[in-house]
């Protein structure tokens, strides 16, 4: 279901490889002192690696997951 709401809706998809996922859960840690999980760190990620094109005068990024452990983000940001 959610896959056929996303071909009606979705007009584009832009990737980001796990070394940028990991620069922005770093960045948010250290910058905005939050900790977020991999999943919730894409679409910032996606925005700050310059992939999206024709942005708006104003944006809004979800940021979400606190859904990670310390010993897990160290390994991944450490």
């Amino acid at each position: 279901m959610t896959f056929a709401v996303n071909q009606r809706l979705v007009e584009a998809i832009a990737l980001v490889s796990d070394d940028e996922i990991r620069q922005v859960m770093r960045f948010a840690f250290e910058r905005l002192k939050i900790v977020v999980e991999p999943s919730g760190a894409r679409g910032l990620s996606a925005l700050m690696a310059g992939r999206i094109e024709h942005l708006p005068r104003r944006i809004g990024v979800v940021i979400s997951g606190g859904n990670i452990d310390a010993r897990r983000f160290a390994e991944l940001c450490g």
